[in-house]
């Protein structure tokens, strides 16, 4: 269940409020797996359960019966809270708190004992964003630039591990934070130059994968400097339509 309302506090000053209710269960029936010999192809001989298997591999007897299940049920309240005011002379500022969730998961990926097998935790952050829109000269030139800090708890990773099996663990803590500016400009009819330059802070505040402390290493695929630049050309009209040379470049460190 969710709703969003926007609330006229006075001229020009927006305040929004916004919840959602989500429940969700994870359900894990039926699993098995277990050793066996045989060549590829031919009928194979079981020689030992794995999975339901609380200890090493090898060491449970092969049961053709035993099943493993899990399930797990979690309830949350996120929410969006967000004021904004838009000045005569057309810029718009904003500040928003979000709270976000992203639902837990039965890890399903162990098959060579049952304690690769576990439920993860349900992924929250709260957001914060600061920031500032508008245009001048009529629609010569418009911007928006924007801080932002998002403060993870339970952030949800794949740790991939000899076999080579992948599973997905939780990060008990982390966070990221940043700026991002962008601009168009439209010097003449036609012609549409646009460019855009963030920078990225990000960190494991609290992380242990494999008995190895990762604690205040980057998150993966989190860039610290990011730019791009271009321009939108109308070169001839042929047809009805236009011809348009678009150039763009981006980089990402």
């Amino acid at each position: 269940m969710f709703g969003q309302a926007d609330i006229d506090l006075a001229d020009r000053l927006v305040l929004t409020l916004g919840a959602r209710y989500t429940k969700d269960k994870s359900r894990y029936d039926d699993a098995f797996a277990y050793l066996f010999v045989g060549e590829v192809g031919a009928p194979d001989t079981p020689i030992a359960t794995t999975v339901p298997c609380a200890g090493v591999a090898g060491t449970c007897p092969y049961d053709p019966a035993a099943r493993f299940a899990l399930a797990d049920t979690n309830n949350a309240l996120t929410g969006r809270i967000a004021l904004s005011y838009s000045f005569d002379d057309g810029p718009l500022v904003y500040a928003s708190y979000n709270r976000g969730y992203r639902a837990g998961a039965v890890n399903g990926g162990g098959y060579t004992s049952s304690s690769g097998i576990g439920y993860i935790e349900p992924e929250r952050v709260n957001a914060y964003e600061i920031g500032i829109k508008g245009r001048a000269g009529g629609r010569l030139f418009t911007y928006a630039a924007s801080a932002f800090y998002y403060d993870y708890s339970n952030q949800q990773l794949q740790d991939t591990r000899a076999g080579p099996v992948s599973f997905l663990v939780n990060a008990p803590s982390s966070e990221v934070y940043g700026l991002e500016v962008e601009t168009t400009l439209r010097p003449v009819d036609g012609l549409r130059i646009d460019a855009s330059l963030g920078w990225l802070h990000s960190k494991y505040k609290e992380l242990t994968l494999q008995g190895a402390d990762l604690s205040g290493n980057s998150l993966p695929f989190a860039p610290k400097l990011t730019a791009q630049f271009g321009f939108e050309w109308d070169v001839v009209e042929v047809g009805g339509g236009t011809i348009t040379f678009a150039p763009n470049m981006a980089y990402s460190s």
